[in-house]
């Protein structure tokens, strides 16, 4: 999923993508480690907590990632913000 972002508030455009990673292996899921100081922490959810975790803008980029992997296809859009 891609998702084209206006300039909005202080930032410029951004590009936003949602990959599929597939299926993480235990040693995998043991050796992820945040090194960036905006992540706090990495959890494995399923859709549904993700919509309850998420802020509506991004739940509704989630749907559409979905739908995309379920569809074989890429989703594209352009949120003007």
């Amino acid at each position: 999923m891609l998702d084209w972002i206006g300039p909005h508030g202080p930032w410029d455009d951004q590009l936003l993508f949602i990959f599929d990673g597939g299926v993480l292996s235990e040693e995998d899921v043991q050796q992820l480690a945040p090194r960036d100081p905006e992540i706090s922490e990495v959890a494995a959810v399923s859709p549904q907590q993700a919509r309850q975790l998420l802020s509506a803008d991004m739940a509704k980029r989630l749907e559409r990632a979905l739908q995309a992997l379920e569809d074989n296809s890429t989703d594209y859009a352009e949120s003007p913000q």
